[in-house]
């Protein structure tokens, strides 16, 4: 089967004016266009930051018909000023599954605004109608990295990821051989150093790969072995024809075939 997974920043960010209700709408109009002009199976959404971005993001997937579940916002507070990490994954349920207990981590690290938020990541067990075993990790990481005060934060955001993934495979939670698919925001091109960390291969991009208005950063890394990774296409930036993508993030599509 293959299974289409779409990485999207929506930029709906937690402060004045940030994410206001035109911004929120236009965004969920474009996701649902996504969804149907690219057959997408999967979403890995960030900054959700605003409450009810999930909610209407949600409800706007469903309106064609199909029952599309979301996870909760990872790392939401029940209290505190802080934000949550801003990371959903959105799965389709008559085309993969889920399978099992989601997990989450928060980042130990963080530097400037981006401590203003819960970021980690969030991981998803499913499987496919044919009953094909695979997982997804949503993550957002450091999104500024100012030289000397920032400097390492996402080299041990991207260890402690690597860290999540062996201590599911190490409680039987991820089973030997099943794929683990990383993807989101990285904010860091990749590199064998964070390969390493992550103990994922980078999938390749396809095209300019500029995922950000600022210019070209990584979105999906494949835990798995070689024949796998063979079996992912190389990701690209895509847009729904007709259409001005609202946020300041181009979406990135990868086909899967599992």
């Amino acid at each position: 089967m293959t299974v289409g997974i779409i990485s999207y920043n929506i930029h709906c960010v937690p402060v004045a004016g940030g994410c206001p209700t035109g911004h929120l709408e236009a965004v969920a109009a474009y996701v649902n266009s996504l969804a149907i002009e690219h057959d997408a199976s999967i979403f890995i959404f960030n900054e959700l930051f605003v409450t009810d971005a999930r909610t209407v993001l949600l409800n706007r997937l469903r309106e064609g018909g199909v029952v599309w579940q979301m996870t909760k916002v990872a790392n939401t507070p029940n209290v505190g000023p802080l934000a949550s990490s801003g990371v959903a994954v959105a799965w389709r349920p008559d085309q993969v599954i889920r399978t099992g207990k989601m997990h989450e981590i928060a980042f130990k690290g963080c530097c400037q605004f981006d401590c203003l938020a819960y970021k980690g990541a969030i991981h998803v067990p499913f499987r496919t109608l044919g009953g094909n075993r695979f997982h997804v990790v949503g993550t957002h990481m450091q999104a500024w990295e100012i030289p000397m005060a920032c400097a390492g934060v996402r080299d041990g955001q991207s260890e402690q990821l690597g860290n999540m993934v062996s201590a599911l495979q190490s409680r039987g939670t991820v089973h030997s051989g099943e794929p683990v698919i990383m993807g989101g925001d990285f904010n860091e091109a990749a590199t064998e150093g964070m390969e390493a960390r992550l103990g994922a291969s980078h999938v390749s991009c396809e095209g300019n790969c500029k995922t950000h208005a600022s210019g070209e950063f990584d979105h999906f890394f494949v835990r798995a072995d070689h024949s796998f990774l063979s079996r992912c296409s190389s990701y690209t930036p895509v847009d729904v024809s007709g259409m001005s993508n609202p946020s300041d993030h181009l979406p990135i599509f990868m086909q899967v075939d599992i």
